[in-house]
């Protein structure tokens, strides 16, 4: 249960639980989910998960910015106890000062041996932004399984991050999309970054939101990369078409809005993103369309000039298919800008 391996008395205290740190037995990688400056500002520390649920230890639990700051990084079922502060503060040091295993680091995957010196270019930005290492990986000659290769090295290098190239496809291939990223997508368990005619520096980032458990890495990527470049976000949040049976009754019509009323989940979600976006001091925009979903992202996109695009990976609910239609994938086939296709959260 205690992923820290902390040993931990309970005892009370007047207005909340209060634990005693007695030692570290082992490296805390919870301490890397929450950014340094909150830690050390609010003396925070995380240690221990069960499933969502993250305890962490404050000084001073009934500190409402304190709270809201630490929320904001780890989630809303996060678990608040007080403890000592300078006992926080030295296991701060202490985990802080530590060296990890495997730092951060980005994979660039390529065809072939040459890679494209504007996709290498870009990399090694995003990895100075990021303050992630870089390895490249190109499939061997004549390899009849790239994806299993390339599966291998994910596997191997644990990578944040892989980015790769797209070859330029035919006028046949754009208009009769086959879904070609489909199965890579499916099979690496790692965030992806499909860099098609890259641009930096990052000023201008759309974040697409489905309203689904899925979103929270989408944007903690978004904010992570706003944060260190300085960009600002627009928010999509696609929202399902009106049912064409209803499409001629104005009382039907949706009020789109009304759907982004903290009395729903999605209007909780924007609130609490936005106001993320406010404590890190990110400017942020909110997008409403009435399009059909697949319109929605293709005409923002047309209208918004975007540097980078990023989008969690498709949920694999049939009701989800059926509702809003797949166009995940085609975004992939026809999108002139770089996509992160998140599936898990960066390293800060």
């Amino acid at each position: 249960m205690d992923e820290n391996h902390l040993n931990i008395k309970t005892m009370n205290d007047q207005d909340s639980e209060y634990l005693e740190l007695e030692s570290l037995q082992a490296k805390s990688r919870l301490v890397a989910l929450l950014p340094t400056d909150i830690a050390r500002r609010y003396h925070a520390l995380p240690v221990s998960r069960e499933g969502k649920k993250i305890t962490v230890v404050m000084a001073d639990p009934n500190d409402l910015e304190g709270r809201q700051a630490v929320v904001n990084s780890l989630g809303p079922s996060t678990y608040f106890v007080k403890a000592d502060v300078h006992t926080i503060d030295h296991s701060l040091d202490v985990l802080l000062s530590e060296p990890t295993h495997q730092p951060p680091k980005i994979l660039i995957w390529t065809p072939s041996e040459k890679t494209c010196s504007e996709i290498n270019a870009y990399t090694k930005e995003m990895a100075r932004l990021l303050a992630y290492g870089v390895r490249q990986f190109h499939d061997p000659p004549g390899s009849k399984q790239p994806y299993q290769e390339l599966s291998n090295q994910v596997k191997s290098l644990s990578p944040q991050l892989v980015i790769f190239e797209i070859p330029e496809s035919s006028t046949l291939q754009r208009l009769f999309p086959q879904h070609k990223w489909r199965s890579l997508l499916d099979r690496l368990p790692v965030s992806l970054m499909v860099a098609r005619n890259p641009r930096w520096p990052l000023k201008k980032v759309l974040l697409i939101i489905r309203n689904d458990e899925t979103d929270d890495a989408a944007i903690d990527w978004s904010v992570l990369l706003a944060r260190r470049s300085g960009a600002s976000i627009t928010i999509l949040p696609i929202l399902p078409p009106v049912p064409l049976m209803y499409s001629g009754l104005t009382q039907m019509r949706y009020n789109l809005p009304a759907l982004l009323t903290t009395n729903c989940p999605l209007g909780r979600k924007m609130r609490q993103l936005f106001q993320r976006l406010d404590d890190w001091g990110i400017k942020g925009t909110l997008r409403l369309r009435d399009e059909s979903p697949d319109w929605q992202i293709r005409a923002e996109i047309a209208e918004g000039d975007y540097d980078l695009i990023i989008i969690s990976c498709e949920p694999n609910k049939r009701w989800w298919q059926c509702v809003l239609g797949e166009f995940f994938y085609s975004l992939l086939d026809w999108a002139e800008q770089p996509v992160l296709v998140a599936k898990l959260s960066p390293v800060t």
